[in-house]
């Protein structure tokens, strides 16, 4: 695979496929920082090497052992700082894990280490490192020596569990988002609609959508989504302005226009703000960084 392949995919992710998992490797360093924010959930297990994560104002170093976590519409950034690397990256459709729930233990949210602010979010001790990387190193032979023959779809389900349950299990005795009451399928269509827009979607229209007054459903999607409606439906905008830029030479203001930003100012403001550099510099640099050679 190219460096930096599973920053910038079309993952199609649905109900019918609900996971994309990835075994990552870097042979060199990428010293400088390549940021990115997406819809899905991404999990990674960190096999060899070094890699410091950027969330915000958060900046953290993960080596062997350790796993990173982003939430939906996270802006987040990496630099590869020990090589060779090799990573499971696990890419999760949000509602596999809104709408899982356990009977004999329903105080389990599978959503809680996404939820968990970056500079909260807690080290797996000895014992637990030592467990997922048995675990992950597993699971990468397997998915590296049988390219042709994909694990099953439930089998890599539950593999992606069992390390979201190991890593509650290490950040238990850390305060924790209680798993939300609200039901998933009140909010969808809200989802729906924001996803689908090229320009500004209101709570107003949401909650219309939804059918539910504005406050209830402010409140609802707040504690099943971990942000705001105008975040999520803000930052799919600005995603997708991303995507333009990189696959296409549409110039900047066109783009800008073309999902909805008030002009290039605006736009750029925002790309300063969650990518840390102008639209241009932006499509300069992941061109740049998705040109390099196969691993």
């Amino acid at each position: 695979m190219k460096t930096n392949d599973y920053l910038r995919p079309r993952f199609d992710l649905s109900e019918k496929r609900p996971l994309f998992v990835q075994p990552y490797v870097q042979k060199s360093r990428v010293p400088s920082p390549v940021f990115d924010m997406h819809y899905e959930l991404e999990m990674g297990l960190v096999l060899e090497g070094r890699i410091r994560r950027q969330h915000g104002t958060s900046r953290r170093i993960f080596g062997p052992g350790e796993m990173w976590f982003c939430g939906m519409w996270e802006a987040h950034g990496y630099a590869i700082t020990q090589a060779p690397f090799r990573a499971l990256v696990f890419v999760i459709w949000p509602p596999l894990l809104m709408g899982s729930r356990f009977a004999e233990s329903p105080e389990i949210n599978l959503m809680q280490p996404f939820l968990i602010p970056p500079e909260r979010r807690a080290k797996p001790d000895h014992r637990h490192r030592r467990s997922l990387l048995e675990r992950g190193e597993r699971m990468f032979r397997n998915l590296q020596t049988s390219p042709r023959v994909a694990p099953h779809p439930v089998r890599l389900r539950l593999q992606a569990f069992d390390f979201l349950l190991t890593a509650i299990e290490f950040v238990q005795g850390h305060p924790l988002p209680a798993a939300p009451e609200a039901d998933l399928t009140g909010i969808r269509p809200a989802l729906d609609l924001a996803l689908g827009a090229r320009r500004l979607v209101t709570q107003k229209a949401a909650a219309q959508v939804c059918r539910m007054s504005r406050d209830r459903f402010i409140d609802q999607f707040q504690k099943m989504m971990g942000l705001s409606f105008a975040q999520f439906a803000l930052r799919h905008r600005i995603r997708e302005a991303a995507r333009a830029l990189v696959d296409g030479d549409t110039p900047v203001k066109a783009v800008a226009n073309d999902w909805g930003f008030t002009d290039v100012s605006h736009l750029h403001r925002l790309f300063l703000k969650h990518y840390g550099c102008t639209p241009s510099a932006y499509r300069t640099r992941s061109r740049q960084s998705s040109s390099g050679t196969d691993n």
